[in-house]
């Protein structure tokens, strides 16, 4: 107190004059009488740098009558006793009080009729803030009713003449409340019910009821009272003169004039800069200058600009310091990947799918179950026996490629795209596990996650296109995208680059496969210099086929020995044509026991071309090809035991054999009745052939047979060949008919032209295949020994990874679906089915996922490529909005089982279908959003065309005997937005839409009137409920925004349904949590990463099998093809 004293007499003197014109300063509201939270403010001024609890404190020891106000009276002779020199003679507050106790009662008097007419800001943040905010909702309410009555012609021209606009409108808006009230006035005023029943008429559209607390304080200061045993009326004049007051200027009885601001004014500035900054000590008023730096509500501004934002955003009336506080901290909950629909098939070289090693303990199968591939920036080891995910997350960009290391040492190697362009070793086993043991912990530093080491940072450019290991897991070779394919091998334990040379001049990618030998080889027909074993290695490509010979830095005298030397093919006596892409290689043991040199066993080489020829290569020779594809290409190939598998075009599956390439069966890894035919026999574990096999052509000439023979049924050339890769089918005419084409997509999929990136299309073909030989497995006799069966995985065109069937009794068995084309849309169903997610993109596949199950339910094509889904709050019809400016609506049926039997039918699972019954193009660009109204009886339809259109929805539930129907009907169509649509939101009482769209700007819109809601008095802005949160733009997603971004860089936002977290997707691949409102500069939040492309959009779901404070979220990827679930 002394201290305050000391510097306010630095500023003012103590005389009469000075001090009230410290008490007018100090008097913000122009109230005439100090409250607490201005003296707080003012001695604040003073005392800088003083701890604000001790400010408080100090003022409400000066509050003795905790009437909340000081007077200027005791103000001034307070302070005018400081004058005395006999301290005994200056006067406290407590003296003050006690020596006049009238003076007392006359401020308590004067307190309570103050309270009256007049809501005090020092209570803005309780129950008095909110009664203020409801009012004026009530009065724009007002003024708009009557602005809507004038301009239809209600008021008639006589009312309009007498009074000027403005006061024609207060007039109106009087009478309309007189009008109200007049039939329920009593005799000691208007009942709290009667008065609640009327204010509850003027509640804002858009926002929710108003409470009964609001509303009986407000009927309390009307003058009403709801106290036993006796209550009183409240006085319709006391609120026409809350609600239209508009203050003045007053002399209080010093002479001084102040103006008295009205009864419904806050005390809070208009516009702010945003978004808010979080009280600190540390804050300086450089800091202070630019946000907003509230310590009360009073300090938070009406509405706030912000840079992103080309409208201003208004602030809720609900908003607290709580709420602010909130945001500055992170949310309490952590954010765990639980699964990915995708599969990284495009790949730029060799297989994207691989088994996982199997274990030391060849008794252990839990490893025979699990398949390794990438997704987005993900390595994913998929058990396909428990449908369960593992993660390897070490990449932060496209995964390009993937090997395995063999035998059973668990090491994985991935490259990724990008300007850090590197390729991660991990160990597989260690992936979910921070205190186990790596099979490699004694050689290399695993840490967590199960990452090895991190190799050819700064030696590759733009991408890494292929990855292999060495026999012995301790060297690894990879090949960059540059103009000249970099290939380099690196030491594993040290991370050392070994040796580097380019591979292939030209436009990348060129390089498709390349492959370590098992084993190493006297390589003297690659360079005659290197006389000793060393290792060979074999890459294909563009026009490219090469061996190459490295000598280790072990075997090599001289550091200058070590490095590359390689050979180039050539056809010898095979008269094939070449293929223009050598698509992929494998190096196979040798049958030719006369290249064996003592004890070192000998390897010959296998590709795959674009022209459907496999060829068998030994020491750069060609003495084998054989059309294993008609007309296609072999997309991969992989071996095991004797035989060689290889897929490609067509969805075919055919495996030769090893030593001669003789085909022996051909699988189907699509969907049909048929899926496998064999044919010259079986392989060890195969079923028994078709019956179709006698009918295949035997007139097919071996490409290493001599020419001018015709060779026999079922006989080989020398060195293998076989008469036919195909089985022909048998026609009722006699004739000989080539094999049916089959697909699981509609008959016109050719009619699709939308052109996916990377050349991406939806096709038949197998692009990579997997084999797994468990150990303990099912046995299959074959000529009289037991065999494991061997179990085939395909990664098709068509968005599926397929197991095939090798023992001819069933068709292929699809593990798992995934798009192959960019995802833009996701929606989620409610209500009892709140367990299905749909998604849909480029590829023109809308899919229905469990995001509990991890399955797919069911999946149809769409006309165009999929934008935005959203569904219809009966479950039973989801809209779809396409590109191209179309959208359609499709029946979700739900059926069970397939059997008559009602019991049956009620035990088996729940079956899904989607069909389309309805679809509209009145755009001419891609539909960027639909949503249904809260009620389903309309739909809002968001384009590129800068319009928002809205249409009547006519839809018949589901019967026993009927489908569910839908009929559209157009209403509307909104104009005002200056760039193409990007999000929109219905109101929760169907009346309002907001919408954002690409010039950054904020819209509200009257579906009603089909017109813009320009209004900046009224509350809608700040107060309505909105059915979803999906819009970037507003005042509670102010601290969304990361560093040095712009309004582009976040695609996708939503808001829980407890409306406690909000999540966002950017541009960076981040999937973003934080506490809502996010109102906060830098709000600190949740980030994970995963998804390698934009994330473009993403949904909360809700689990019907947990509790409240676990949820789901499904988020999709854009162009990495991905669909996560956290």
């Amino acid at each position: 107190e002394s201290l305050f004293i000391e510097k306010l007499t630095e500023k003012y003197r103590l005389t009469q004059r000075d001090i009230k014109r410290a008490f007018i300063k100090f008097d913000t509201d122009g109230s005439g009488f100090l409250s607490t939270s201005e003296l707080t403010a003012a001695i604040g001024l003073f005392l800088n740098g003083i701890d604000r609890n001790l400010i408080v404190e100090l003022v409400q020891h000066y509050d003795v009558d905790q009437d909340g106000v000081i007077s200027i009276d005791e103000f001034s002779e307070f302070l005018l006793s400081r004058n005395s020199e006999d301290k005994s003679k200056w006067l406290t507050v407590d003296h003050l009080t006690t020596s006049n106790p009238q003076r007392t009662q006359s401020r308590q008097k004067r307190g309570v009729k103050e309270h009256t007419v007049q809501i005090h800001e020092d209570q803005s943040d309780s129950i008095h803030y909110r009664a203020k905010m409801f009012l004026q909702g009530m009065k724009a309410l007002l003024i708009k009713q009557t602005l809507d009555r004038r301009r239809e012609g209600d008021i008639s021209h006589k009312e309009r003449r007498k009074y000027s606009t403005n006061a024609l409108i207060e007039a109106e808006s009087k009478a309309n409340i007189h009008a109200a009230f007049s039939p329920l006035v009593q005799s000691d005023g208007v009942s709290f019910a009667s008065f609640a029943r009327v204010l509850r008429r003027y509640v804002p559209p858009g926002t929710r009821d108003v409470g009964e607390d609001v509303l009986r304080y407000i009927f309390e200061q009307c003058g009403g009272s709801t106290g036993v045993p006796s209550s009183t009326g409240a006085s319709p004049d006391i609120l026409l003169s809350l609600l239209f007051d508009k203050g003045a200027t007053t002399v209080n009885q010093f002479g001084f004039t102040h103006e008295v601001k009205p009864a419904l004014s806050t005390g809070r500035e208009t516009v702010g800069a945003g978004p808010l900054r979080v009280p600190r000590p540390s804050d300086t008023v450089k800091n202070d200058n630019v946000y907003v730096t509230p310590h009360q509500i009073a300090d938070v501004p009406m509405r706030f600009v912000t840079r992103r934002c080309k409208t201003s955003l208004a602030v809720p009336s609900n908003f607290n310091m709580r709420h602010l506080d909130r945001s500055a901290r992170p949310p309490p909950y952590e954010c765990v990947r639980d699964y990915v629909f995708g599969i990284k098939s495009a790949v730029t070289s060799g297989s994207c799918i691989y088994p996982c090693p199997l274990p030391v303990n060849e008794e252990d199968e839990e490893m025979t179950n699990k398949i390794i591939y990438a997704s987005a920036a993900l390595g994913v080891v998929h058990d396909t026996v428990t449908n369960r995910q593992l993660f390897f997350e070490g990449h932060d960009d496209d995964i390009t490629c993937i090997t395995v290391a063999p035998g059973s040492a668990g090491l994985v190697a991935t490259g990724q795209l990008g300007k850090k362009s590197v390729v991660c070793i991990w160990d597989c086993s260690m992936l979910g596990e921070r205190d186990g043991s790596s099979s490699y912990s004694h050689r290399y530093n695993v840490s967590d996650g199960g990452l090895i080491a991190r190799v050819g940072l700064g030696f590759f450019q733009r991408a890494v296109c292929a990855v292999t290991f060495s026999y012995d897991s301790k060297y690894i070779c990879a090949i960059g995208s540059d103009d000249h394919h970099a290939m380099g091998i690196w030491d594993i334990g040290s991370g050392d680059l070994i040796a580097e040379t380019a591979s292939q001049s030209g436009v990348p990618p060129q390089i498709t496969s390349v492959s370590w030998c098992p084993s190493p080889q006297f390589a003297t027909y690659i360079n005659k210099d290197h006389n000793g074993l060393s290792d060979v290695i074999c890459t294909t490509g563009v026009s490219h086929l090469k061996f190459w010979s490295f000598i280790r830095p072990s075997q090599s005298s001289s550091r200058s020995n070590v490095g590359f030397t390689f050979r180039s093919h050539w056809m010898g006596r095979v008269t094939v044509k070449k293929p223009k892409i050598f698509t992929c290689s494998a190096f196979v043991p040798s049958s030719d026991e006369g290249s064996r040199v003592s004890e070192v066993p000998s390897y010959d080489v296998v590709t795959g071309g674009d022209n459907g020829y496999v060829f068998l290569w030994r020491k750069s020779k060609c003495i084998f090809a054989v059309d294993a594809i008609h007309n296609g290409a072999v997309r991969c190939l992989q071996w095991i035991d004797a035989h060689v598998y290889c897929g490609g075009s067509g969805g075919s599956v055919v495996v030769l054999v090893r030593a001669s390439l003789e085909v022996v069966a051909v699988y189907s890894a699509l969907p049909c009745r048929e899926p496998t035919t064999a044919v010259h026999g079986e392989p060890p574990g195969f079923g028994s052939r078709s019956p179709r096999s006698s009918a295949t052509g035997t007139g097919r000439r071996p490409v290493s047979a001599p020419r001018g023979r015709r060779l026999p049924e079922g006989e080989a050339a020398a060195g293998g060949g076989r008469p036919s890769s195909r089985v022909a089918h048998i026609s009722r005419k006699g004739g000989v008919r080539g094999p049916k084409k089959q697909w699981d997509g509609p008959r016109d999929h050719k009619l699709v032209n939308h052109t996916l990136p990377s050349g991406i299309k939806a096709s038949t073909d197998v692009y990579s295949i997997a084999l797994i030989q468990a150990p303990g497995g099912v046995k299959k006799r074959v000529n009289g020994t037991y065999t494991s069966v061997v179990r085939i995985f395909a990664v098709t065109g068509f968005g599926k990874l397929m197991e095939l069937d090798t023992t001819g009794s069933a068709p292929a068995n699809p593990l798992l679906s995934f798009h192959y084309g960019p995802v833009w849309a996701v929606g989620t169903c409610g209500g009892a089915m709140n367990s299905l997610i749909l998604t849909g993109g480029d590829d023109k596949w809308l899919c229905l996922w469990n995001h509990i199950n991890m399955s797919l339910e069911a999946r149809c094509r769409s006309k165009a490529p999929i934008r935005c889904i959203d569904v219809h709050f009966s479950n039973n019809i989801v809209s779809i909005g396409m590109a191209g400016g179309a959208f359609a609506m499709y029946r979700l049926e739900k059926s069970r089982g397939g059997s008559s039997h009602a019991l049956v039918r009620s035990t088996n699972p729940s079956i899904y279908s989607l069909h389309e019954i309805e679809s509209r193009k009145d755009c001419l660009e891609d539909i960027s959003d639909i949503k249904f109204s809260p009620n389903g009886k309309m739909l809002a339809v968001g384009s590129h065309d800068n319009y928002i259109d809205i249409y009547a929805t006519n839809i018949t539930p589901p019967t026993l005997t009927e489908l569910a129907t839908c009929s559209i009907r157009q209403l509307k169509r909104l104009r005002g937005h200056t760039s193409y649509i990007t999000h929109l939101d219905w109101s929760i009482d169907n009346k309002f839409i907001r919408s954002t769209c690409g010039a950054y700007e904020l819209l509200f819109w009257d579906v009603t009137s089909g017109k813009q809601s320009l209004s900046s008095f009224d509350t809608l802005e700040a107060d309505a409920s909105w059915h979803t949160s999906t819009c970037i733009l507003g005042f509670n997603l102010m601290g969304i925004w990361p560093k040095h971004s712009d309004g582009t860089d976040v695609n996708a936002v939503d808001v829980d349904s407890h409306h406690q977290l909000v999540a966002t997707g950017d541009d960076f691949g981040n999937v973003n949590v934080f506490n809502y409102p996010c109102v906060v500069k830098d709000a600190p939040g949740i980030h994970c990463g995963g998804h390698s492309s934009h994330v473009m959009n993403l949904k909360f779901a809700s689990r019907d099998d947990s509790s409240d404070d676990l949820t789901s979220l499904v988020t999709v990827g854009g162009n990495d093809n991905a669909v996560m679930i956290w």
